[in-house]
């Protein structure tokens, strides 16, 4: 038996500029091509979500080999950083193993790069990545935080239930297929050409005074309790009632993903799975034309369904309803104001 539950993502509709200077409206993009946007967690708006903080304890020879492989140096200097290290305190020796933790104040710089650049001590080049949701899609502040003040849009995705349910039930599916893989990949890939699932995970909402976990770099399920941490988020954003997908370089090394895939932090999603759009109070006529012209362009004229929604104030009341699905949707359209006084 299949459940399925929908969740939900704000998008703002301002536009923006690309990497090529030119203008933009990443919301519009990826609608148009059934996408979603995974971001690295230190460049979310808050610097202290999906905290990880990391140490490096482990044997000797682990060491040596995560200089040589994540910095590039020789045998010779690897040995020789370690030796210098504990000779200046800044690892120590417990037993037989040598333990660097990068939160003391002493701080090992190697070749140029510090442990000080990196988010909650964790190397940028290898965090994952986090596509966040909401259970809900009739949240005032989410509206006006994620969403342009309701001139935005908020999009409604049906999910399927998984019963192998480890830290998440819920989940979607992309077609994130590595097409560089070659044909005989599928021998040692089987899954090569499906749909990949990603589980809508639970946010933790933290304490103030609750401590953050370290990650021990070495430990074979590091992984795993690094997916953890990017599930900690601070107690004061709760009304969010944030889930979030995550991917991480092992999905490539799994054959999940391309490496383009994960540099970019683009997936496709399955258009059936887009169970609607709704409108925010305050979105023009103009942006409302917008995304139903891209709707119909790439899914309703494609024989795929996607109904639309408007938020609306609940009179004399702190409170949103979302009304719909709307009927005669090029009326409401029309409805819209061509400009905003806000």
């Amino acid at each position: 038996m299949v459940e399925e539950k929908l969740f939900y993502k704000y998008q703002s509709l301002k536009t923006e500029k690309d990497c090529k200077c030119k203008d933009i409206i990443y919301a519009i993009e990826n609608l148009a091509n059934n996408q979603l946007f995974f971001r690295r967690p230190d460049k979310f708006n808050d610097p202290y979500d999906s905290r990880t903080y990391w140490c490096l304890n482990g044997k000797r020879k682990k060491h040596i080999n995560h200089l040589m492989h994540v910095y590039g140096f020789t045998q010779e200097e690897s040995e020789h950083i370690i030796d210098d290290s504990i000779a200046q305190g800044k690892m120590t020796i417990n037993g037989d193993l040598i333990c660097y933790d990068p939160a003391v104040e002493i701080n090992l710089d190697f070749n140029g790069y510090s442990w000080r650049d990196l988010h909650g001590y964790s190397q940028k080049k290898s965090l994952p990545k986090v596509c966040c949701f909401s259970g809900k899609d009739d949240n005032i502040l989410m509206w006006s935080h994620y969403a342009d003040s309701h001139q935005g849009i908020c999009l409604r995705f049906r999910s399927k239930k998984d019963w192998d349910n480890e830290l998440g039930e819920y989940y979607l599916e992309f077609d994130s297929r590595d097409n560089s893989l070659p044909l005989q990949s599928a021998v040692v890939y089987p899954f090569h050409n499906l749909f990949n699932k990603k589980k809508f995970l639970t946010v933790t909402y933290k304490k103030k005074d609750e401590i953050c976990p370290i990650v021990n770099y070495f430990d074979t399920d590091s992984d795993l309790k690094i997916t953890k941490c990017l599930l900690n988020k601070f107690c004061d954003w709760h009304y969010e009632e944030e889930y979030r997908m995550i991917i991480t370089r092992n999905d490539i090394i799994n054959g999940l993903l391309s490496s383009d895939e994960f540099e970019k932090g683009l997936l496709k999603y399955r258009k059936e799975d887009l169970e609607g759009i709704v409108f925010g109070m305050r979105i023009p006529h103009e942006d409302a034309k917008l995304v139903y012209n891209t709707v119909k362009k790439k899914y309703l004229n494609e024989g795929i369904n996607v109904n639309f929604y408007e938020a609306k104030e609940v009179p004399r009341k702190y409170e949103i309803k979302i009304e719909g699905p709307i009927i005669d949707i090029e009326k409401y359209i029309d409805s819209r104001p061509k400009s905003i006084l806000l």
